[in-house]
């Protein structure tokens, strides 16, 4: 290299190295920066509801002992009426309506659809639900009081949690990974408290963990003793139900926690319980359908965070649950009779 242009290089690096030339440059990339992450913070905090999607969940907690289920809405008269057509729905948190108020869960929902669809039929829907119960819990529960209930006909509701094991330090394993995380540094603490746009983006990140715990969470649970057991209860409730000669419905509901079209994971689980039920030769209905072309945004409490139903998914729910049962003629469309709920004390 010649002199003369190794003394330009060597002033060139010099003014660099002693700030001339880099920190004009530091200083615009920095202001750039911060108007950058300026006009993201204003686009957040001017965002309407987060795109207008927000968390529309009831605060509401049962009462009742964890094998007892827990009645929100009018209790069960203490004697079936002649003539009244009495569905037994089970269930866990989804039938007991967490989340939302008490009459636009499912289960009440159901009654007033049937009422509609069979004109001069008095249809009662008596709702055995709790929240937290597993299938083995729910079928526990209702077993020494089927026969007293005098039920017509009994809709199991099957969220894909069922399967989970009954030991609840077992559950509280499976399921702690499961629990929303706050941020645990100082400063990760300090700016979500304060920038919409920092607490935006920490938010998605959670969701994305969150999800993807759930995802290895549903998964497991299909797999060992729990799964066993969760089937073995699905089959004495059909057994009981029909001595009792009351057809029994299993209803899967899917998970909404993410959108439910070509990408949602958990269908292969929604074929492991409707192929289980059919083996035991259960009748089954898959809601996964019902819900196909629907933003899953308006179909959870919290979206893509709490996966309840919301107020418009037990609604589909429902007259999806309706619609089945009149078009296979599981209601009828009057009675003269009592069916099978006759005599005895109901429950």
């Amino acid at each position: 290299m010649a002199p003369a242009r190794r003394r330009r290089f060597a002033e060139t690096w010099d003014r660099r190295l002693n700030g001339k030339g880099l920190l004009p440059r530091l200083l615009a990339v920095g202001v750039f920066v911060l108007l950058v992450l300026a006009a993201g913070e204003a686009a957040v905090r001017l965002m309407p509801g987060r795109g207008g999607f927000v968390d529309t969940a009831v605060q509401d907690r049962p009462g009742s002992a964890l094998h007892a289920p827990d009645f929100r809405g009018r209790p069960i008269p203490r004697r079936k009426q002649r003539g009244r057509f009495r569905v037994l729905t089970i269930g866990d948190s989804f039938a007991w309506g967490h989340g939302v108020h008490a009459a636009d869960a499912w289960p009440p929902r159901l009654e007033r659809r049937l009422a509609a669809a069979r004109p001069g039929l008095e249809v009662e829907v008596v709702s055995w639900s709790r929240n937290g119960w597993n299938t083995e819990q729910a079928w526990k529960s209702v077993q020494p009081r089927l026969r007293s209930l005098r039920a017509d006909l009994v809709v199991l509701g099957f969220t894909l949690n069922d399967a989970e094991p009954t030991n609840m330090e077992s559950r509280r394993r499976l399921v702690e990974p499961l629990a929303r995380r706050a941020p645990a540094g100082a400063v990760s603490r300090s700016l979500h408290a304060r920038s919409a746009f920092y607490r935006l983006f920490w938010e998605r990140l959670e969701n994305s963990r969150q999800r993807r715990a759930y995802s290895e969470y549903y998964q497991g649970l299909f797999q060992g003793e729990s799964w066993r057991a969760c089937r073995d209860a699905m089959a004495e409730l059909d057994a009981a139900a029909a001595e009792l000669g009351a057809p029994l419905l299993v209803v899967v509901f899917p998970v909404f926690d993410s959108q439910l079209g070509d990408a949602y994971s958990y269908r292969p689980l929604h074929d492991k319980v409707t192929g289980a039920a059919r083996g035991l030769e259960i009748a089954v209905l898959d809601l996964l359908a019902a819900f196909q072309g629907i933003d899953a945004r308006r179909l959870a409490l919290t979206p893509f965070t709490d996966p309840h139903p919301s107020e418009l998914a037990h609604r589909i729910a429902a007259d999806a649950i309706a619609a089945h049962l009149v078009g296979e003629g599981l209601v009828p469309a009057a009675t003269g009779d009592d069916g099978p709920g006759k005599a005895g004390v109901g429950g």
